[in-house]
């Protein structure tokens, strides 16, 4: 980065300071930063919904029993369900009805870092983004590993000039007007 030029001072031909000022941002909830890396996690296909219960909170994160959603998709037929002249002649029958049936079942346990939601408890329900990072040995069982990134905060340099000088040689370019 270029040093700024110094300005001089048109009495004492000093150079007069420019002011910088650094002031941090921080960015948009869906930018995060994950080992140096900065990802939306609205649209990047790395990151995943984690649902699930805190089972344990260690000095370096937490322990997240995640609960996956399963479904089951299956053709209805009502009970008075009467036979299709149309099936019997081997003709086009209506489309049938599907049902689907939704449940949520335990899944397997995480270990989750920078979890950004309210401090997590034992007990207490987690759902959040998450990248998944590598494996964490925990109670001697390899678990995967999930980060939550951390926000992505930005500096915003601002200088400021240094301030006019009133000068006394100058004479107004406008006559006063008359009334």
């Amino acid at each position: 980065m270029a040093a700024l030029p110094a300005l001089a001072d048109d009495t004492t031909n000093a150079p007069t300071q420019i002011g910088v000022t650094t002031n941090y941002v921080v960015a948009h909830r869906s930018f995060r930063r994950v080992d140096g890396k900065l990802y939306n996690i609205e649209k990047s296909v790395l990151w995943s919904e984690i649902k699930g219960r805190c089972t344990k909170v260690l000095t370096n994160g937490t322990v997240v029993r995640t609960i996956v959603e399963r479904s089951e998709s299956y053709p209805s037929q009502s009970p008075d369900a009467k036979p299709n002249i149309a099936d019997l002649l081997g003709g086009k029958s209506a489309v049938p009805t599907v049902r689907t049936r939704v449940w949520e079942e335990e899944g397997p346990e995480i270990f989750l870092v920078n979890y950004d939601g309210l401090g997590p408890t034992t007990g207490k329900a987690i759902r959040t983004k998450a990248i998944k990072v590598g494996n964490y040995t925990y109670e001697g069982a390899v678990i995967e590993k999930w980060d939550c990134g951390t926000p992505n905060v930005v500096p915003v340099i601002v200088t400021n000039p240094p301030p006019a000088q009133p000068s006394t040689n100058r004479q107004s370019s406008n006559p006063p007007i008359a009334r």
